[in-house]
Formats: C-alpha cells, structure tokens, sequence
C-alpha cells in the first residue's frame, strides 16, 4: 500500500473500508458503494465513472464493472479494473501536480494493491490489479447530459433518469460555482441567483485558463474534458498525463500530435461550458436565450485569461524567476513577445516535417547532442558559449529576436524593483532555462510508464510485506517530476542537483548559496562575483540537472 502524506487514516482502517471490488461470485463480506452519474464529452459511451464507486466519504477507483457501463467499452475499461502501474501513475502525478499547477489536483490518497489479474486485451499477459482512494470532487460533468450513454447491462429508463439527473443537479450549480477572489463570502450569496451563476461560471474558466496555462509552459498535456477537471480547477483521472519533449515519446503518438493536442486541450471545456449553459437557459432561467451570451462572454475571459496567464509562465520557461515574471507580465511589451513567440513555437512543435528534420540533425550530428528548446529561452542572449544550443527556434522571425533583449532589459528593471540585482537574475535565468527547455529524460510518458511497470515486475507483493518500498519509490519519481517542472514563488532558487540527501538554493536577494547535505545546512556567501553565472561549464560543476557537484570548500 502507499498513502498520500496528509490521510491520516491507518493502513488497516483504509483496507477495513476500501479494499472491496465488485466480485465474480456473490461470497464474503460486502459494502454498498454508489456509482457516480456525469455526461459530457470525453467519457464515451458510458454513463459516469463506470469502474468507480463512492461511498459517502471517497472515491474508489478500480472497483469493477458498475451499471453505468457503455457497451463499447474498450478493453481496458470493460472488467471495471485498474492495474497497479495505473494506479500509481495516477497516485504520483496527482502530488506532483499540486506543487506544479496553480489549482492543484484532486489527491489520490492510498493505493491498494489486491493481486493478480488477466489482462483484459490478452489472455497472455497478467498485471497486478489495485484499487486507488481518492479525494471526491464535483465536476462540470456532474451537470451534464450521459448522452451518448448505451448501458452494457440492463438499465431501463436510464435516458429519463438521465434528464432529470441534470434538470436536479443544474438547479444547484449556482450555489456550487467557485466564487471569485475579489467577492467576499456575504457579497457572493446577497447576489441573485443569475449573477451568481454568471460570476461563478467566469471564475470556474478563469482557474480552467490559469490551470492550462501553466501546463503548456510545463509542456504538460492532460486530455482535458469536463469529466477529469473539478469545478474548483483542479485537475483528476491523470493516468495519461504527459511531460512532452522533442525527441521523447508519447505512447504510439508522434511528437507533433501530441503537441497539437496540448494547444487545443481546453477546447472540450469551452464545447462542454455551452452545453451546460444550455442545460441552465433551459431549467433555470426559463428559455430567455440570456445564457448564450453568457457562453461567449465566458470564452472571451477564457481568452484574455489565458493570454495573461499564458504571458507569465512563457516569462517563468523562458527563464525569468515567477516573482519577476509576475511584476511584469501585463507589459504590452511582454504580451507582444509571448503572443510572437507561441505562435512561433506552435507551428513548429506541432510541425511533423520540423520535428522530424530537428530529430534527424541531432542523430546525425558528430556529439549527439540533446534535444533541448533553449532558443526560446533568455539564454540565447548570452554571449558566452554556455551551451550548445538545438535546432529548434533558430528560425525565429527577426521581430522576435529584436525582442527578446527588450524584454530581458524589462525584467532587469522589474527584479531591482524587489532588490535582485543584474547577476543574479541572470544566475537564475541560466539555471531555469536549463531546468525548463532542456531535455527530460525519465519524464516522457514512455520513461515513466516503464519505470513504473519494472517496479510492478519486481515487487508486485510488496504491499504484504509493508516495508515502505511503494512509497520511496512514489517519492522519489514525484521528486524527479517536481524538481523539474515546478517554479520558485518567492526569491529563493531552488537549483536541481541530482537528488538524494542534497538540496542546493540560491538567496537571489542576499546572493547567497545555500546546500543542505545530509542535515548540514552550508553557505556560500557572495556567491556570483567570484563565477561567471551564465558559464555553462560552471553550471555543471555546481551540479544542476544531476551532474556531479564540485564546489571547492
């Protein structure tokens, strides 16, 4: 078993209430859970979470095949069962996710693994099946029609308990909306029922923007639907959840497929957000036609939120430390760099013919050297030879190039602003750019999948023996994917060494370097003056990205 660090629940607790799964013969103890109704794009032919169920408190996932059912499941959905790797995917990322995105993600509290199992698309090959627990959460699918909904079993009258699921459930969602930051509890619920209605589908797109926009600068794809995110914005179902890079894998996916569909993931929400207005105009508001301008008024905030947000975190990738980033991130100047630069970025990521051209260049350079997008980065305007720099960006048009040290000289007024001086940021440029645009190897989906499935092999009974070896191996690939992925919110630089009992920091403030190894905390005072910051070769002595650490004591 492993547990998510806040479930205060015992190991035995947990398995007392939650180690059930739906059985092929009706023996042993039994427990009542609830299958979860919700429609909506994205879930096929079934009529909710088809292998979950719900008990009052958590969600467990895995659990077997409920009424809610399609009847062209696919294969790895038709028994109702979750493989161990599965699960654990979804344990991992659901941690690390909540340090990376802005909302989070709905927690995934325990995995429980409860034995072998065939799998479902080969009488061959044998997985270890779990059940995960998770946290329950409220979905925009929860208010709208199943209604591609064909039940495998037996289920009269479903298309009628459908209806009036919705015609239920939309009658509640004003008072069920996120409420804005600026809007106080006591003004939110003096509001009418349409304004309240109004305001908190804005606020829900608003956090579905920032959420998106995040992970596009992480190059994290998700396949977005109103069933896998919450009405709070957090993110859920994330067994699919990919770290893209050039040259790295996608399942059976080319690169700039997988890209493609990292731009376009919020379009099913803005698709379902109409449906639901819909829903609302019809049961709510009596057929007015008010709700539809509602809709395209929620997807213009939605395309103003995301290009601010968008701006920020293009900003963070780009190398600029958050709390910079965030001081001028609303600069018309900044905006016409990140609206250039996307879209230059886009259509070549998302170019068959480029990437391929990009990946045949480095296999047949002398030094293979590795895929990294460090021409999008602030670091393409050092004049040291700090790095050998990929093929990909070194097309940019030349308006965009004359703005990049526009932008840099920006950031340079911004970080005096808060008391970081010019070395220092450009200390953390160089550490963040390489954190962020070069290559992530072990975080492709690929990596990861294996890795997971290699424990699975090697330790598939573990959870018997309860010696810790599921947690440190959770642990330590949530470490990984957080060291790589998240950003610093304050003027602390958090520089990626290698793992294990060593952390390195870097007081951009105080120009302080500060390791923690093995309990000892060791300081470098004066850090910067003495090295050239931006030296490449000096940042793999320091030991960032794993390389060996070599400071002189």
């Amino acid at each position: 078993m492993a547990r998510h660090p806040s479930c205060e629940e015992l190991d035995s607790v947990l398995l007392t209430h939650y180690a059930y799964a739906v059985p092929s013969e009706d023996t042993g103890r039994g427990k009542v859970f609830y299958a979860e109704r919700y429609g909506g794009d994205g879930i096929s032919f079934h009529g909710g979470g088809a292998r979950c169920g719900y008990d009052g408190r958590f969600q467990l996932k895995g659990i077997g095949p409920n009424s809610l059912l399609g009847d062209k499941a696919d294969p790895h959905h038709s028994d109702g069962k979750l493989t161990l790797k599965s699960a654990l995917s979804e344990f991992t990322w659901s941690q690390a996710l909540q340090e990376i995105l802005p909302f989070g993600a709905v927690q995934c509290l325990a995995v429980i693994s409860i034995g072998p199992m065939q799998a479902a698309d080969s009488a061959d090959v044998r997985h270890t099946r779990a059940l995960l627990v998770r946290e329950s959460a409220l979905r925009p699918a929860h208010f709208d029609r199943a209604a591609y909904f064909r039940p495998r079993f037996d289920l009269r009258g479903h298309r009628r308990e459908d209806v009036a699921r919705v015609k239920e459930m939309i009658a509640l969602l004003p008072e069920l909306l996120p409420r804005a930051p600026d809007v106080s509890t006591d003004q939110w619920y003096r509001l009418d029922v349409r304004e309240r209605f109004e305001r908190g589908i804005h606020e829900f797109i608003r956090r579905a923007a920032v959420q998106c926009a995040a992970a596009k600068s992480r190059l994290l794809l998700h396949n977005l639907s109103l069933s896998n995110i919450a009405l709070d914005g957090r993110w859920l179902d994330l067994a699919s959840v990919a770290s893209l890079h050039p040259g790295e894998s996608y399942g059976d996916k080319n690169f700039d497929i997988a890209w493609n569909e990292l731009k376009w993931q919020a379009a099913p929400i803005l698709r379902g957000l109409l449906s639901i207005c819909f829903q609302a105009e019809k049961y709510i508001f009596g057929g007015k036609g008010a709700m539809i301008s509602l809709c395209t008024g929620a997807v213009g905030r939605f395309e103003r939120e995301y290009a601010h947000a968008g701006c920020r975190d293009l900003l963070v990738f780009a190398g600029i430390p958050m709390i910079v980033a965030d001081k001028m991130h609303s600069n018309p100047l900044c905006l016409e760099w990140a609206t250039r630069l996307s879209a230059h970025i886009d259509a070549a990521l998302a170019s068959h013919v480029v990437n391929a051209r990009y990946l045949a260049d480095i296999a047949q350079a002398p030094s293979k050297p590795a895929a990294n997008l460090l021409h999008y980065t602030f670091a393409r305007e050092f004049s040291v030879d700090w790095v050998r720099l990929g093929n990909l960006g070194r097309d940019i048009d030349l308006a965009l190039q004359r703005l990049f040290p526009k932008v840099l000289a920006l950031a340079f007024a911004s970080a005096g602003e808060i008391g970081i001086a010019r070395q220092p940021l450009l200390f953390a440029i160089a550490v963040n750019a390489q954190k962020y645009a070069s290559e992530r190897v072990g975080l492709d989906f690929d990596s990861i999948d294996a890795d997971l499935q290699a424990w699975c092999d090697d330790h598939a009974w573990a959870y018997v023996q309860a010696d810790g070896t599921l947690q440190v191996h959770v642990d330590r690939l949530r470490s990984r994917i957080v060291e790589r992925l998240a950003c610093d919110p304050d003027t602390m630089l958090t520089i990626v060494a290698g793992g294990g009992p060593r952390h390195l920091r870097y007081d951009l403030t105080g120009n302080c370097l500060i390791e923690i190894r093995g309990g000892n905390v060791i300081e470098f005072p004066d850090f910067i003056n003495e090295r050239n910051c931006t030296d490449f070769v000096f940042l793999k002595t320091l030991g960032c990205l794993g390389l060996q650490h070599e400071i002189q004591e």
